[in-house]
């Protein structure tokens, strides 16, 4: 499966399985914290961020662009410089080895991954997550993708 269609894919999966979610049209921002990102060495700020579970699996997103809970319900994915996060759980505590999707949708969808990811979780409550995330990749192409910085966001219903 190609990084792209994983991407779409994992989204989607995760918004059947959270059901109806709602939507903010100001978005989610980062309650606090500054997170960074990296599509093939465009580099942006991502202020807008969100936590969800689903029955398989939970995320973290941050967007340079608007993104909600409703966003999980969309059948593509946000417009902006993007990532993904994919943990098996939203408690506290260290998780490594972690798919991370950095994608970019400006127009024409792109994204590329890699299990490469580390996030710490320093609190979980039933409304809000946070803590820090760590991730770099070069491609076989020498294009780089990074995701990085600490954060707390909105955990979606």
């Amino acid at each position: 499966m190609s990084s792209n269609s994983h991407i779409l894919t994992g989204w989607m999966l995760l918004a059947s399985a959270l059901g109806g979610c709602g939507s903010d049209p100001a978005g989610l921002s980062l309650l606090s914290g500054q997170v960074s990102g990296e599509y093939k060495g465009m580099t942006a700020d991502l202020t807008f961020g969100l936590a969800a579970t689903g029955s398989a699996q939970s995320l973290l997103g941050f967007s340079s662009k608007t993104i909600d809970c409703g966003s999980l319900e969309s059948n593509s994915p946000p417009r902006g410089t993007f990532g993904i996060v994919y943990l098996s759980s939203l408690e506290v505590g260290s998780y490594g080895s972690l798919l991370v999707q950095m994608a970019y949708n400006e127009g024409n969808y792109a994204a590329e991954g890699t299990n490469a990811g580390t996030v710490t979780i320093t609190t979980s409550s039933e409304t809000t997550i946070a803590g820090s995330v760590a991730y770099a990749n070069t491609n076989s192409d020498g294009e780089t993708f990074s995701l990085a910085g600490t954060f707390e966001v909105e955990r979606c219903p």
